[in-house]
């Protein structure tokens, strides 16, 4: 079992790095539930609704320009949903993250004699994917906080449950990996692509070693021992939180995918909305197909640049 420190956790909230000043963090993975038990049930049965995630900041209190009260202070009145980070372990490359859009539901400051100021925010987060709103993400740190000086990429992000070689027989119709862990039908909706014989073919089911889709357009469309394959996953979420941008100074960023690992593959996934000044954005699709190798990808206009930012990313399958 690896123990997480928590110390090390970090919470970014619109654009604003709050981890210096908060000192307690909850995420609570809240589903609403109906009792359905009718009389002649052995025990009480539920039925699944909607999700109703919600967290906590406990934070000291400072009004700073980038302190929590400035940020909370902020929250308060927006007319549209802010972006909340919750880094359990840290912010470093592949570190969960846990991300999504949120409602500011309370801000009670404290003011104890003997005591220091102290401050706790509570949010609630949107929940409706059929128009782009997501309860938490459970994703990863794509692009860790960084000091952004010119151009340049982040470090490319992958699962290794996404390409691999067929270990099963001859002509076969449904694609073995032996080495592989998938949940069972976790890849439905995605995409897998035999390399080897230029076929291709719609998920419609898996096992933890096993992968069924109607392969076409390919030499064979069928699986031979060790052909090669990679799989594209269905949907993603994205945050971006821009710290600081120096004046007169901006920033694109984006994130691209590959199924090759950027040797001759390389496409844009996600085009997040030019950053001239401190924000975030969130951006999400049900649908587009997700390649097994992601990186972020930033693009600086200006001199004597002085820019930080970071992007967290989630696979919706997968």
């Amino acid at each position: 079992m690896a123990i997480k420190a928590a110390v090390n956790a970090e919470v970014f909230q619109d654009g604003y790095d709050i981890t210096g000043y908060s000192n307690k963090v909850s995420y609570s993975g809240k589903r609403d539930l109906v009792d359905v038990t009718t009389f002649g049930s052995a025990g009480h049965e539920y039925y699944p609704i909607i999700f109703a995630d919600e967290a906590t900041i406990d934070s000291l209190f400072d009004d700073s320009a980038t302190g929590p009260h400035t940020a909370a202070t902020a929250a308060r009145t927006r007319t549209t949903a802010g972006v909340l980070t919750i880094l359990p372990e840290g912010d470093a490359y592949g570190n969960t993250a846990l991300f999504g859009q949120y409602w500011q539901e309370d801000y009670p400051i404290t003011s104890d004699i003997g005591d220091v100021v102290k401050m706790t925010q509570s949010f609630k987060f949107h929940d409706k994917p059929s128009v782009g709103q997501y309860s938490i993400q459970e994703g990863i740190v794509l692009y860790p906080k960084t000091a952004v000086t010119g151009d340049g990429n982040g470090t490319t992000q992958t699962d290794t449950d996404l390409y691999g070689t067929h270990t099963g027989s001859n002509n076969a119709g449904v694609l073995a990996d032996s080495a592989s862990a998938w949940r069972v039908n976790q890849l439905v909706g995605g995409t897998v692509y035999n390399s080897t014989d230029g076929s291709s073919g719609t998920i419609t089911a898996n096992t933890d070693t096993t992968v069924t889709a109607t392969l076409s357009g390919g030499t064979d469309d069928d699986w031979d021992t060790s052909d090669v394959y990679y799989i594209s996953t269905e949907g993603y979420t994205a945050a971006l939180h821009a710290f600081s941008v120096s004046a007169s100074d901006t920033i694109d960023v984006s994130i691209r995918h590959s199924n090759d690992n950027f040797v001759g593959d390389d496409t844009e996934l996600v085009a997040f909305t030019q950053i001239a000044a401190l924000g975030h954005e969130f951006k999400s699709n049900s649908s587009t197909l997700v390649k097994p190798y992601v990186r972020a990808v930033l693009d600086v206009t200006g001199t004597s640049v002085s820019i930080e930012v970071a992007v967290e990313f989630n696979r919706l399958g997968g």
